[in-house]
């Protein structure tokens, strides 16, 4: 009974064995269709009787008899091995950035226009060019002399006041055919707005009244001085003999002028009233070797603007001394003038014009070539402060000659601009 009992026990445990086995292989299945079926255990099947559902599990093969080796059991297949995941595919590298277009090559700068090639100085600067000066009017703030052939002028230079002149006169000299023979002194005193006026009247074409030294007769009586004052020039600027020592003309202008022929005679020639000219007593005589068609003496702030000037020794001369500031020419201006044929054949000390003054402007000048063979310069000037500038200069041993002040060196050198010359915007022309 016992015996019964445990082999029922053994049996019972055999089973659930092979329930568990079953199992198992049921699990495997589940996992992999590779295995097709499971080993059975000893010679009877201790299973008989039970009942179980294999309705999902393929058919066993037959258990082995006790005269075989019992067979071994297959081994598993082995699980495959797991499809590797393919590897992501790479990202593909972005699209390199675009080269960033190169900046455009900067325009090339426009090459520079050519400055213009300076234009020549007008030829003489006049009223239509540049303003030089007004026309030749009566100022309304003195007397109007009119010199001329018309009705109710004065018939000659030498019938003028002009030792009358004050502030505000005004001297019109109206063209004529025939050249004014007449030599004058201006002596008065203008004001800054009403300067004494020497002026030309022209003709309907443009021509100025002649001032003819050749010939010319002075007003009887006119206290030049010396006489030397008188054999010098044309016109002079200065004071009267009979004024104070230390007085001086000033604002004083002479334009629109063509003055000429203030030249001593060949040697050997006797002067004439034709050939020379009369001086203030009735005398003739004879220029000087050394003169000029206009000879500042003394005075200040003075304008000679838009004359013809021509055939005299020196153009223009001005004087300074070392007597004191009085004795000075100050405050001059040269402008629009056209200078030329002036100077001594064969001597170095005659120029166009020379001038030594201070603050003196040259300007719109046109100088033309000195007399034939005379060796004299264009400009000398020995002044303090000079500016000279926009004039046309030909000829003349030096064109622009700036030298040392010589008759007024001790009162020159106490002024601020002494040693001081600006000179530019000038057209020279020189010709070997």
């Amino acid at each position: 009974m016992k015996l019964k009992s445990t082999l029922i026990a053994d049996q019972l445990a055999h089973r659930t064995e092979r329930l568990n086995f079953i199992n198992s292989c049921v699990a495997i299945i589940s996992v992999s269709a590779a295995i097709t079926g499971c080993g059975g255990g000893g010679g009877s099947d201790p299973s008989a009787g039970l009942t179980t559902d294999t309705s999902n599990v393929a058919a066993a093969p037959a258990p082995a008899t006790s005269n075989e080796a019992p067979a071994p059991a297959p081994a598993p297949a082995p699980a495959p091995a797991p499809t590797p995941a393919p590897a992501p595919a790479p990202a593909p590298a972005p699209a390199p950035a675009p080269a960033p277009a190169p900046a455009p090559a900067p325009a090339p700068a426009p090459a520079p226009a050519p400055a213009p090639a300076p234009a020549p100085a007008p030829a003489p600067a006049t009223s239509s060019a540049v303003q030089i000066v007004g026309d030749c009017v009566a100022s309304g703030k003195g007397t109007d002399y009119q010199v001329g052939p018309g009705t109710g002028q004065l018939a000659s230079l030498d019938l003028v006041p002009w030792d009358k002149l004050v502030a505000g006169d005004t001297v019109r000299i109206f063209y004529s055919a025939t050249p004014y023979k007449g030599k004058f002194m201006i002596s008065g005193n203008g004001t800054a707005s009403a300067p004494i006026r020497v002026c030309g009247v022209k003709s309907s074409t443009g021509q100025r009244p002649v001032v003819d030294g050749q010939g010319a007769t002075t007003r009887r009586g006119l206290a030049y001085g010396a006489l030397l004052h008188e054999t010098r020039s044309i016109i002079v600027v200065k004071p009267l003999s009979t004024a104070a020592w230390t007085a001086y003309p000033s604002y004083i202008q002479i334009d629109g002028l063509e003055i000429r022929g203030a030249t001593p005679l060949p040697a050997g020639t006797t002067p004439t009233a034709a050939n020379a000219f009369t001086d203030s007593t009735g005398v003739v005589r004879t220029y000087d070797a050394f003169g000029a068609c206009i000879w500042l003496d003394r005075g200040q702030n003075i304008t000679i603007a838009d004359n013809v000037i021509h055939d005299c020794t020196n153009g223009i001369f001005s004087k300074s001394t070392n007597d004191g500031d009085f004795a000075v020419t100050k405050n001059i201006r040269l402008a629009g003038n056209h200078i030329y044929d002036n100077g001594v054949v064969g001597d170095v000390h005659e120029h166009n014009v020379y001038m030594q003054s201070v603050n003196i402007t040259y300007e719109y000048n046109r100088f033309g070539p000195l007399r034939a063979g005379a060796l004299g310069n264009a400009i000398k000037d020995r002044s303090v402060g000079a500016v000279v500038r926009y004039n046309y200069l030909n000829g003349g041993a030096h064109s622009i000659d700036l030298v040392e002040a010589e008759d007024f060196f001790n009162i020159a050198k106490t002024y601020a601009a002494y040693r001081t010359a600006y000179v530019y915007g000038n057209v020279i022309v020189k010709n070997g």
